[in-house]
Formats: structure tokens, sequence, C-alpha cells
């Protein structure tokens, strides 16, 4: 997923001037902040952070943070968000910060929420403080059924903008760098960025099936975003989708802005630098309204793709470093089931069938919207993570036992998997 021309952030919505902001799935971040002074971080000793060990879901990384002090909060890696970090407003009451200005936030998906502007607080990772870093609230627990899991927080641009990241999926761990004194001399490649509103942008070509020549376009390189996905006028304009051997109609994510819908299918192949991805699955979104609405970028790159990478961000030098690890090989394959499902709950354990797809295994079997799964082949479905239930879902002419309630009613069933894109 990658294309996309010079960015404006801000638009103006109804007449009125107002901050565009994308959190899908993975969360791309669009938002106008304050600007905080760089190089405000100081290390625990040493002049860069030891490996910091982080928790890893669906690709996402997720890392422990304290702000002034506070016990540690999961806050997601996210080089999508664009000028700020955030705080989920609920937490930012239980800490007593105190609400500041106003925004309205446009996101992927077709509604709007508020933002509030939270100050400059002292935000803490292991290893290293940011000095009054700025905050601004979201409504990220909506969000929590759709990643399974308690995020309160997303670390974005204007903290990232002040080191060099270094994100090793392999190791399941991140280093935070000063800029002047980091150089690397490794195998990996060095890929030119264009840094706008603090986040990352990169040259891409796309080839669909088909054509004989690529596309080229400039595309986010997104650490909150789980896949890939182009524009709506972007993907039009090109007739991507039609291109597409094979197309399903599905959610793509669910974001600030509530349920983002489009079409699911393939192209022929993804290059950044000299690095191709053959036959990558890929989003075309549908939505007319918010971020991925927009005809002034084309698309975003997801962790489907940068997992397969030990990847460095330096955004003082204008590059990206793309090292090869140990997943890079893996094949690119989408869902066999037809069931985009969610985890509800206090501990994210009642997996609930939020949509089911046409045409699909779980459409043919009777499936439907709001029943429960209540096991998978004999196992309770609530004692997987939603990345483990993924991952049960793909095997060609696999077949899955599941358990279902709907309603009073409890029944049994059996999927057998095929690729659907």
């Amino acid at each position: 997923m990658k294309n996309m021309n010079e960015i404006k952030i801000q638009k103006y919505i109804s007449g009125k001037r107002k901050t565009c902001l994308i959190v899908f799935l993975a969360l791309l971040l669009f938002v106008v902040g304050q600007g905080d002074n760089p190089r405000g971080f100081r290390f625990a000793g040493g002049i860069s952070s030891k490996g910091i060990p982080v928790q890893v879901f669906d690709n996402i990384v997720s890392i422990p943070v304290q702000i002034n002090r506070s016990l540690p909060l999961n806050f997601i890696l996210d080089t999508g968000a664009s000028f700020s970090s955030y705080l989920d407003e609920i937490e930012a009451g239980k800490l007593k910060l105190a609400l500041g200005p106003k925004s309205s936030i446009y996101g992927a998906g077709e509604e709007i929420v508020d933002s509030y502007r939270l100050g400059k607080v002292l935000f803490s990772l292991p290893g290293i403080d940011f000095v009054n870093l700025g905050l601004s609230t979201l409504p990220l627990k909506r969000m929590w059924p759709f990643w399974g899991k308690k995020i309160e927080g997303i670390i974005g641009g204007n903290l990232l903008e002040q080191v060099v990241t270094e994100i090793d999926f392999a190791n399941r761990t991140v280093h935070f760098y000063d800029p002047k004194d980091y150089h690397y001399n490794g195998p990996g490649e060095r890929i030119p960025i264009s840094i706008y509103s603090k986040s990352p942008y990169v040259k891409a070509k796309i080839l669909a099936a088909g054509d004989t020549k690529p596309i080229e376009g400039l595309f986010l390189v997104d650490t909150g975003l789980r896949g890939m996905v182009f524009n709506a006028p972007f993907h039009r304009q090109h007739g991507l989708a039609e291109k597409s051997l094979r197309i399903v109609k599905n959610t793509l994510g669910f974001g600030i802005g509530g349920e983002s819908r489009g079409m699911v299918g393939r192209v022929k192949s993804l290059s950044i630098g000299g690095i191709t991805f053959n036959n990558p699955v890929v989003g075309f979104s549908l939505d007319r309204q918010g971020v991925l609405a927009s005809g002034n970028f084309s698309g975003a790159i997801g962790v489907r793709f940068l997992h397969r990478f030990k990847i460095i961000f330096n955004y003082a030098e204008n590059e990206m470093i793309l090292e090869k690890n140990k997943f890079f090989a893996e094949p690119f394959e989408y869902d066999m089931s037809g069931i985009y499902f969610i985890a509800e709950g206090d501990n994210f354990d009642r997996i609930v069938v939020y949509n089911v797809l046409e045409d699909s295994p779980a459409a043919e079997v009777g499936l439907k919207k709001g029943d429960i799964i209540v096991s998978i082949d004999d196992r309770k479905a609530g004692t997987f993570t939603m990345e483990e239930i993924r991952r049960l879902f793909i095997g060609v002419g696999k077949k899955v036992r599941l358990k279902i309630q709907r309603n009073s009613h409890t029944f049994a069933l059996t999927l057998q998997l095929r690729r659907l894109v």
C-alpha cells in the first residue's frame, strides 16, 4: 500500500478549518498539535536506551509508558500518529490531567470525535524520559474490542522526531538513540523518506495484474496500521480494485471515525527501493468521508509489510533502514473463513462475530453478525488471542470446528476454509 502526493494535513470541513486524523486498526493519525522542542529527552545512563522489551500483537508494538511517574500504561508505537502523542480520555481523567482546547478529529470511518489538548507531561519509557512532551486525548476505549487489548495511548510523531527509533520485530525489542551519536553500519537497505507533519512517507511502486508499467506514489509508513490500504480516489483513478483477480467486500478496520468499509484483493507487486513484495494482500477503501476518502494522498503501508524487517527510522536524516529478518519470506494470506470478529468483555474473552463475508465458508454454514464463538476446535475461544484466532482461520482446505451461541441456543458447525482473495 503506497502512494501519496504532497499532503495537506489541514482541511476545511463544513466551512470550518478542522484537524484531520486517522486511527485505522492501525491508526493513521493526522492531527494538528503543538510542536515540542527537539531533544527534550534524557537517557538513564549512557547515550542510548537499552533494548526495551515490548509486546507485539498482530505485529503492532506495545510499550509500557509512565505519565508523570504513573503506573505503567500500554501505548502503541505509531509512526502514523502525526504531530502529537495521545492518551485515552478516560485515563486522562484518572490521572487528573487538565483538559485544554478542543479539536474536531476526522478519522478512518465517517464520524467526527472530540480531542482535547492535555498540555505537556513527563513521558517515561524504560530507560528514557521525554520532558515536557505534548499530549492530546482520544476516545481509544472504543478501539479495544477491535484490538482485543487494552491500549491507553499512542506514541506519536512529537516523540519519534526527537530520536532514532529501531524496531526489532523478530526479537520484540525497541531501541531509541540520540540522532547526534547514531551511525548505522549494518546490511540493511537505506530508503529515503520525507517527513510531513512528523510522520514518515516513502516512494513506492505498485504493479497491478495485467499492467506492464508500475504506478509510483508516496505512502505513509504506519506502524499502527495492520495491512495496506489504498485511498478511494487513488485506487479508482487507476482501476486497481478491478484489476485484482479476486476481491471481497469487508470491514477494513475500525478507527476513531468508526467502521471503515472497503474491498480486499491483491496487486501483482509492491516495491520499496530495491525490495519487492510479490502478490501482496491490499485494501481498497470505500469510505466517502474521512482520511481514506482523501484525494491528497494515496494510502498507507502497515505492519503486515514492516514486521518483515528490523526497521530504523531516522527522521533527522530523512532515512528509513530496512534489514530483512526471519519473517521476510512469509506468504501474504488473508482470512479464509469469512468471519470478521471482535473481543468483548473485561478480559476480552467474549469472541463476537462482527461481520460475515458474502459467499464465504462462514456465510455458507449460516453464521450471522452477533453470534458468539464459544469454542474453536474444542478449546474455549476466549483463551486464544485475536492473533491466534486469525492464524487458525488460514489454511486452504483446513476444517475448523466451532461452537456457536445465538441468543439462548448453542450449536456446532464446521468451516472448511478456502482462499477468498
